[in-house]
């Protein structure tokens, strides 16, 4: 009797544990789409938001711990973006190709500053230094002169050049007509406008990892789910890739998210049939196990 009973309980198990088995044979894998996107995109691809047009540079796809991981970036011109540089008192820059010292007068409220070309004496000049002044060191027919820094220069360049600084005024800087925009006793700062080119980062999908079977083994599978919102001249994108060379964008981020969350949904309802699968069947071996004991 007790043997019978035990047999009953062992096919009921069974059948518990080749139910849960066979519903994870024949269900597909959860995943999200998007039905009628907004924009469907591949590498090379320009797409225009609210006027302003965008550049698909890449849309790629790498293996992170065994699961694909999709990625997308765009780029977009604006043509008058503005840029600031500052030049301190003192400092030397790069001016119309050569190099000039900044020159700011020594007043508590400067309107104006100079540019002075710095004129280089050359790898084979001989300096030295004498009465806290520097001298250059002139062989001639034998005779050894010591000409002052400043003057060697006047007789081997000329005058250096110098350019006139003013608050509010302009000057031909990084190919761009610049605005001086204030002048402080330590520093000039200059402002212009030019294109410049900008980077949309679309993120990473983020692998859903699923265990189903497949064959009559144990499957382990990953739907890449995107999902990242981007703004896009003000309007807000989700991002979805249904393949490794594709970016889909979506007006309707609400509406994905919703799909995501059924996927994650199913995914828990699936470890839910594995547990019920590995509990029957061991407590299917565990009733045989019992009904096999020695009696006392």
């Amino acid at each position: 009797m007790q043997k019978r009973t035990t047999a009953l309980y062992v096919a009921f198990f069974f059948l518990v544990a080749t139910a849960a088995f066979t519903a994870l044979s024949v269900t597909e894998q959860p995943t999200a789409s998007v039905e009628n996107p907004d924009y469907e995109l591949g590498t090379g691809d320009e797409f225009t938001v609210d006027g302003r047009t965008y550049n698909v540079s890449d849309v790629s796809a790498r293996m992170s711990e065994g699961s694909v991981v999709r990625s997308a970036s765009a780029t977009w011109v604006n043509e008058s973006a503005r840029y600031t540089e500052t030049w301190t008192n003192n400092s030397t820059v790069t001016y119309q190709s050569d190099e000039y010292r900044v020159l700011i007068p020594n007043v508590s409220n400067p309107s104006e500053a100079t540019l002075r070309e710095v004129q280089p004496l050359g790898n084979n000049t001989t300096t030295i230094q004498q009465n806290d002044r520097t001298f250059v060191v002139e062989e001639r027919n034998g005779t050894r002169t010591l000409v002052p820094v400043s003057e060697y220069k006047r007789q081997q360049f000329g005058e250096p050049n110098t350019e006139r600084l003013t608050a509010g005024g302009t000057l031909q800087y990084a190919n761009n007509s610049t605005t001086v925009s204030n002048i402080t006793a330590s520093a000039v700062k200059l402002t212009w406008t030019a294109p410049r080119t900008n980077t949309i980062e679309f993120g990473e999908t983020t692998p859903i990892r699923t265990t189903l079977v497949r064959g009559g083994t144990p499957a382990k599978m990953a739907f890449a789910a995107g999902g990242n919102n981007v703004t896009l001249n003000g309007q807000t994108y989700t991002t979805h890739y249904p393949d490794n060379g594709t970016l889909v964008l979506s007006s309707q981020p609400a509406e994905y998210h919703a799909q995501l969350d059924s996927v994650r949904h199913q995914n828990e309802r699936f470890a839910g049939l594995w547990g019920v699968f590995i509990l029957s069947v061991l407590a299917a071996f565990t009733m045989v196990a019992l009904a096999y004991l020695p009696n006392k």
